[in-house]
């Protein structure tokens, strides 16, 4: 559920703010952690992974991080706990390059 929270905030702030604040980037990091646990939790590793459609721009970007983390979310509390899911792997690692992305498209402060 979390997943979810944090990926609508950042959501969000982006849609009000037109950018990202350091709390965003807090929660964007959270996140990222969490994503990598849930990861792990299903038996997945740290394989590279490369989105075939990146997105143009940042604000692209953080929209679809909040729509991945939602998808993620309902795919974690659907499966049970010792099952691994190809679909919950791919959505962590869907999240996990859009993460960076946004990072990457980011300006600098």
């Amino acid at each position: 559920r979390e997943v979810c929270e944090l990926g609508k905030a950042v959501g969000s702030a982006y849609q009000q703010n037109h950018s990202l604040g350091s709390d965003e980037l807090k929660k964007l990091e959270k996140l990222e952690k969490l994503t990598k646990k849930i990861r792990s939790e299903v038996g997945a590793s740290d394989d590279k992974f490369e989105l075939e459609q990146k997105p143009h721009d940042l604000a692209e970007a953080v929209d679809s991080v909040a729509k991945v983390s939602t998808s993620l979310s309902e795919k974690v509390l659907k499966t049970p706990r010792r099952v691994v899911s190809a679909s919950i792997i791919e959505d962590s690692n869907v999240l996990l390059e859009l993460i960076r992305l946004v990072r990457l498209m980011h300006p600098k402060v």
